[in-house]
């Protein structure tokens, strides 16, 4: 007859037993949030002094490039302007037009009325010359 070996388990002999569980019963219960900040609260605090140091540095190159754009555009605003007049302190109005030619009168009437006016610009959008007729009303108004 065969004979059967019967193992006999003793509870009070942990089998699994490992240094890893006995050094995490030792120090307690990690599942608690409050260990885990506390744990990792230098790593966030880190994060975070990053962040705000890019973002502080970004900060300050967006003021610098927008203060120096205008003169990398070529926009001086201490020079005088082109179309004004330097000896009269006038300047010179442009207007945009299009198959309108009783606006375009009444706008030259108003701006060749005004005090400060040098010259009046009309750029007109359309593939024909303008008439005789316009071309000596505008002339009238601008000369009277």
């Amino acid at each position: 007859m065969p004979s059967t070996l019967i193992g006999i388990r003793d509870d009070t002999v942990d089998d699994l037993y490992s240094p890893a569980k006995q050094k995490l019963a030792n120090r307690g219960n990690y599942t608690s949030r409050s260990v885990l900040f506390l744990r990792r609260a230098p790593q966030l605090l880190a994060a975070i002094r990053f962040k705000l140091l890019l973002a502080f540095s970004l900060l300050c190159l967006a003021i610098f490039l927008t203060s120096r754009l205008s003169s990398f555009m070529g926009w001086i605003p201490d020079e005088p302007s082109l179309v004004s007049s330097p000896s009269r302190g006038a300047y010179t109005v442009l207007i945009n037009t299009w198959r309108r030619n009783s606006p375009l009168k009444r706008t030259a009437a108003h701006y060749s009325s005004c005090a400060g006016a040098d010259a009046i610009n009309v750029v007109r959008s359309e593939i024909e010359p303008p008439s005789e007729r316009l071309r000596s009303d505008l002339d009238r108004l601008v000369e009277s």
